[in-house]
């Protein structure tokens, strides 16, 4: 947008390079892993408002960075008994900028008392480079830009991840069931503070260390006829973080922190052709209210997310090349579903005001597609 009085742009680029090898040998009753890769990261991110109305603050922000990780890793598969695998490995991450390398070691068992039912249990050491963080501007409007800690490790996060779960599967049905709990140190925060530069109020941002506690339970279950597949998931969840030198250094719910999440598929197919609907609902998850103390944050839950989509196409198979098209309904109820909320201010030549914008997802939206695969 551009006019006399006021400049706001936004842009955000991603780039990502892979090389990835994995090979695996059996030899009696161990099964040995390895493999190798390379990746490459870049992005840049620029973000910048002017006023010439010296009543709402001149807000900036500008990042860019490149970072080159390499990985190796091993794991070990050992079948004592046809009731009974144990599993270990390790996974070594260099940062060719820093030199540093990051160990993750990673554990895991699985027991089948009876044919068709296994019960498990995994944990490991797990370790993100290039993250989306939350970014508050001076309004306590939340956006998310991309962090890369180039030249450093602040902004490494390193998570503890642990999963027990059972699973049956017999015929065309299949249930599985999962606890899990995973801790995460390294988390940022940029935290929006003024200073005054001339006639202007000037905002910088500040960067915050935190961690994060998750744990939840995930119920799944599948049904598949010869024409026909039902799947219905459930997830129940709590997420909260802690940010160093925000709210007390006390835990506060995180912004992607859903307690319920529920989602039903159904599929059947026939000759070829395809159809399909899928249901998914979520409870709201929190925002920081505008007026809220960075010493003592105040939440609110946003609605609940609701969304119906359906579809049907074609597939046709030919000696050398294979068609799939059709139709996709996204948003079939077309429900406006608000995912974020931010608050805008409104200046004139006698006074300044907030306005208050929903962001919400699509409305109903009719998508034809065509695929084309080639043996």
């Amino acid at each position: 947008m551009c006019s006399s009085d006021l400049f706001d742009s936004d842009s955000n680029f991603v780039r990502e390079f892979r090389v990835l090898w994995k090979s695996e040998i059996k030899s009696g009753k161990f099964t040995h892993q390895f493999g190798a890769g390379f990746v490459g990261n870049y992005f840049d991110y620029r973000f910048s408002t002017i006023n010439s109305d010296f009543r709402i603050p001149v807000d900036s922000l500008k990042n860019s960075a490149t970072q080159n990780i390499g990985h190796l890793y091993f794991q070990q598969i050992f079948e004592p008994v046809r009731l009974l695998r144990f599993r270990w490995g390790l996974r070594a991450n260099t940062n060719q900028g820093t030199g540093k390398t990051y160990w993750q070691p990673r554990a895991g068992i699985e027991l089948s008392p009876v044919e068709n039912l296994r019960i498990y249990y995994n944990s490991g050491v797990y370790n993100q480079f290039l993250s989306k963080v939350p970014k508050l501007d001076y309004r306590q409007n939340v956006d998310f830009v991309w962090y890369m800690p180039e030249g450093t490790e602040k902004g490494v996060m390193r998570s503890d991840h642990h999963v027990a779960g059972i699973q049956w599967e017999k015929g065309g049905l299949l249930v599985n069931a999962e606890f899990y709990q995973k801790n995460t140190n390294g988390k940022q925060w940029l935290f929006a503070r003024s200073y005054k530069a001339g006639w202007f109020t000037r905002i910088r941002y500040d960067d915050h260390t935190g961690m994060e506690k998750n744990k939840g339970f995930d119920f799944m279950a599948q049904l598949r006829h010869s024409k026909w597949y039902h799947q219905l998931a459930w997830s129940v969840s709590k997420s909260d973080e802690m940010i160093e030198g925000i709210n007390g250094n006390e835990f506060f719910p995180s912004l992607n922190d859903r307690r319920h999440q529920v989602q039903l598929t159904e599929l059947y197919t026939w000759r070829g052709w395809t159809a399909s609907a899928s249901w998914i609902f979520k409870t709201g998850q929190p925002r920081i209210k505008p007026d809220s103390n960075l010493s003592s944050l105040a939440f609110e839950r946003l609605p609940f997310f609701s969304q119906l989509d359906a579809g049907f196409g074609k597939n046709l198979r030919f000696r050398r090349f294979e068609l799939n098209g059709g139709l996709s309904l996204l948003n079939v109820l077309n429900r406006m579903n608000v995912v974020q909320v931010d608050y805008l201010n409104i200046s004139t030549s006698t006074s300044s005001f907030n306005v208050r914008s929903n962001i919400s997802t699509i409305s109903f939206t009719p998508v034809f597609f065509l695929r084309m695969r080639i043996f």
